[in-house]
């Protein structure tokens, strides 16, 4: 209930900080700058999605709540005498009186202390209206922000189908130019030109791109442009929109919220203005707001979620012209104190008004607490070891903190410091039980009697890694938990070799270990050997297995592939043997291991069936035609994607995925029973264009042209770069080539399409 409230005052007092703002903005248009307008407007989208505010005393003014806090009826007593099994002195009672009585349970004696609790049938939870008023708000909320998510989704969607690179080699390079200028030439930021839309924008919060209408821009025009999107980048205001996108949705039902969006992003728009014509004569000023005029004709599209618009809205147009051609400086003082203001305001609204029940002004008390919480679990004091016991705060209400265990059950509460309202109860049955504690002095010692020790630890691992203390560095040994066995984490270096075990802290035993050969710097002779022949997947499980102290007949291979890593061609070689996994990681030109990994299952895993040969797969057309069948479709209604053999879980698979209309398919058939393991169908929102006759492989240009045409853009030769991945895809049922490489520290990424070789897709990135 209480953060119902919470929700709700924040609304009202932030509602009325709003329209105080929008006032003193219509009234004194020019007293303050956008830039300052928009901090104040960032400053209030916080203080709608962060409600909660320091609180001093009991507010200046109580409004009592109109539900009841709870539907939970308490058991309460009019004596209660409870024994805590953690007292130091069996004499520690404490009675707690209330008006009403119930009846007794008798409990259990122990020693000569009595101990008496009254019981009453446990109630379950109810849903009150604040319950379902609660339910209504989140529902709300979550329906808002989803929306605003699909949207974006649709526009990304729409953006990735008729959006392509911008090729042209003038504006590529102009782009630079003003990305040079602003500081952001290590930015990776794309530029794509979209027939869809009418007017410039950013967005893209993992993968920042610009995107260009379809129109004819001249190039003063389009540096203007770059030169506005990028201050947008630089302001972080897609991250703003985000603040936006969730105070609207934290409160949907509020007007006022949805009446002050568009002027934030108006304000957005004005700082961004005012960035940009920062030190500009007032000729490029009027040409400025020429740009802005003329993108009122091209504009009919709305604001899209997530992004921002060179030109958004008419209604901004007239503010935006005026703050253009003002040249006029701001006082800072007046600035100042207006952000000094609202920040005042927005935290001292938490003391104003107090949302809660009548309750005294006294606490409950812990003991209390404890005995609520032993009742409504019905048990007694006997019967639990409490772990926790204490006076807390839970969104600006005080509680008490109540955890205890019974047998293998763990307690936890939440109760009500002031009215003994269990606010919040969680029961976690543990897969071990808990230990009692111990009363006799006698028995202090036989939990920890039991346990090896650090340096015995030690001393295991390091017999098992066959290495001795002179020959290790950082040895530490620390006591832990896992899954509620006590084990000892062993963890230490030799050479470039990190050693990692886990002990059983009582057996000895070793549940698990891991040896990592720590990578140095990439190889220098990379390039140079680059003509090097590979020693082959044989070769490589063969030094796996010598280096595993096992021969082939003793393991299960699960993967032996040749693959790629930090631009180094390795060979990854994995497999079983009893319960213990090994994966290994071999450089394919030298044979060092570069990387291996030892982990201790806690089963078996299962021999192989006999017969596991290609003899006894059923082939790629009959995966596809069991496909069909089980689609109800004939080969000439669909259009093929990817048919291949591949290993799922250790299992050889067919994966089979085709269009028919607007509808994809994606099976998973098992290579040797012909069992579909698992299908998917997708229906899009667009249809899949139908493939135009003859298109067959001999009119692609070859994976060899497609690395020439990227070597080309880069403006770089084969000699210069290192290739990590030259491939025929599949992207949108179009064929193309993916050609990733680096060039020093600089990696490119192309996409070229496999029969036009035109370039799909392209970005350059720095790895640091």
């Amino acid at each position: 209930m209480e953060f119902l409230f919470l929700i709700l005052s924040t609304s009202i007092f932030m509602s009325l900080i709003i329209l105080l703002a929008t006032v003193a903005f219509i009234l004194w248009p020019q007293a303050l700058s956008g830039k300052t307008r928009y901090i104040i407007w960032i400053i209030i989208l916080i203080g709608l999605i962060v409600p909660f505010r320091p609180i001093w005393g009991n507010g200046l003014f109580q409004i009592e709540t109109p539900f009841p806090q709870s539907e939970i009826n308490l058991p309460v007593t009019e004596e209660i005498t409870l024994t805590d099994e953690h007292s130091k002195t069996s004499n520690n009672q404490v009675a707690v009186k209330n008006e009403t009585a119930l009846p007794e349970k008798p409990m259990t004696t122990a020693g000569s202390d009595m101990v008496a609790v009254s019981s009453a049938p446990k109630s379950g939870f109810s849903l009150s209206i604040v319950s379902i008023i609660l339910l209504i708000w989140a529902i709300g909320a979550i329906f808002s922000f989803s929306r605003h998510l699909y949207s974006y989704y649709q526009f990304r969607k729409m953006v990735k189908r008729w959006g392509v690179p911008v090729t042209d080699l003038a504006t590529l390079e102009l782009f630079d130019i003003v990305k040079e200028d602003m500081g952001l030439q290590r930015k990776n930021i794309q530029l794509i030109q979209c027939t869809s839309i009418t007017t410039p924008m950013l967005t893209g919060f993992l993968k920042p791109t610009i995107l260009l209408p379809n129109k004819n821009i001249e190039a003063d025009e389009m540096e203007l442009i770059f030169e506005h999107e990028l201050t947008h980048y630089k302001h972080k205001d897609l991250y703003v929109n985000l603040l936006g996108t969730l105070a609207v949705s934290l409160h949907w039902f509020n007007p006022i919220v949805y009446f002050c969006y568009p002027s934030i992003q108006g304000d957005g728009e004005v700082c961004c203005d005012e960035a940009v014509l920062s030190n500009r004569d007032l000729d490029y000023r009027r040409f400025y707001g020429e740009v802005i005029i003329s993108m009122i004709e091209r504009n009919n599209t709305k604001q899209v979620a997530f992004s921002t618009c060179f030109y958004a809205k008419k209604l901004n147009i007239k503010r935006r012209l005026f703050a253009i051609m003002e040249t006029n400086k701001r006082r800072k003082t007046i600035s100042f104190m207006a952000i000094g203001l609202i920040l005042t305001l927005i935290i001292v609204s938490g003391s104003i008004v107090a949302f809660g029940a009548p309750s005294s002004n006294n606490y409950i008390g812990v003991d209390a607490a404890k005995t609520i919480a032993l009742n409504d679990a019905g048990l007694a004091p006997s019967e639990a070891i409490f772990i926790k016991a204490k006076l807390d705060t839970d969104l600006g209400v005080k509680v008490y903190d109540i955890e205890f265990y019974s047998g293998n059950t763990e307690y936890d509460y939440e109760i009500d410091a002031k009215t003994g309202v269990i606010r919040e109860r969680d029961f976690d049955i543990a897969n071990f039980v808990i230990p009692a504690p111990n009363t006799n002095t006698g028995n202090t010692q036989n939990n920890n009697a039991a346990l090896i020790g650090t340096e015995k630890a030690k001393a295991i691992a390091l017999a098992d890694a066959k290495l001795n203390a002179d020959q290790v560095t950082s040895l530490k040994a620390k006591l832990g938990t896992d899954d509620g066995i006590q084990v000892y984490d062993v963890e230490f270096f030799s050479g470039n070799t990190k050693y990692d075990y886990e002990i059983d802290a009582k057996t000895g035993k070793i549940r698990d270990k891991d040896v990592e050969v720590k990578k140095n710097a990439p190889a220098q002779n990379n390039n140079n050997n680059s003509n090097a022949p590979l020693i082959g997947v044989e070769k490589a499980k063969a030094i796996a297995l010598a280096d595993a102290k096992l021969n082939a007949n003793q393991v299960t291979f699960l993967k032996a592939k040749l693959d790629t890593d930090d631009g180094v061609q390795v060979y990854d070689v994995e497999f079983y043997s009893g319960n213990t996994e090994y994966d290994y990681e071999i450089d394919a030109k030298t044979g060092k291991i570069r990387d291996k990994d030892l982990d201790i299952e806690n089963f078996n895993i299962p021999a192989p069936a006999p017969s596991n040969d290609n003899t006894a797969l059923i082939g790629v057309e009959k995966a596809k035609a069991i496909a069909l069948a089980d689609a109800k479709l004939n080969a000439s209604q669909v259009t093929f994607l990817k048919a291949k053999l591949d290993t799922d879980d250790g299992v050889q698979v067919y994966d089979i995925e085709f269009y028919s209309g607007n509808t994809e398919y994606d099976y998973e058939i098992d290579a040797k029973t012909g069992k579909i393991r698992e299908k998917d169908l997708d229906v899009e929102n667009f249809n899949i264009p139908t493939p135009a006759p003859g298109n067959d492989n001999t009119a692609l240009i070859g994976v060899e042209k497609a690395k020439a045409i990227a070597l080309a853009h880069a403006g770089l030769n084969a000699n210069q770069v290192v290739f990590e991945t030259a491939k025929l895809d599949t992207d949108d049922g179009v064929q193309v080539y993916d050609i990733d490489f680096k060039a020093g520290q600089v990696e490119y990424d192309y996409e070229i399409d496999a029969k036009t070789g035109n370039i799909r897709d392209f970005s350059k990135e720095i790895d640091d």
